[in-house]
């Protein structure tokens, strides 16, 4: 049985899955609604935390490129770190 409904109460006694349906993607969890929403919750956390991390990575090879950018000896290392750039955006 599939039920919509915004009464959280409701979804909490009588739901055993919650199906997270986001920007096309399908989600399920197994359990109430209580449940879903921690681990809403939490995804969210940690997406944001990865966001952070890979943000300060790029910050921090692009300070690297810039230094270094115009030293023969280190020209390879920043074209290396360029690409890495472009992985991480990916």
């Amino acid at each position: 049985m599939i039920v919509v409904s915004h009464d959280r109460h409701f979804l909490n006694s009588v739901c055993t899955q919650i199906v997270d349906i986001d920007y096309s993607k399908a989600t399920l969890y197994v359990g109430n609604y209580d449940f879903w929403y921690m681990s809403s919750q939490l995804a969210a956390k940690q997406m944001k935390d990865e966001k952070k991390r890979s943000d300060e990575k790029i910050a921090e090879l692009k300070e690297f490129i810039q230094r270094f950018a115009s030293n023969a000896a280190k020209s390879r290392q920043a074209t290396s770190r360029k690409k890495l750039i472009d992985q991480i955006d990916g």
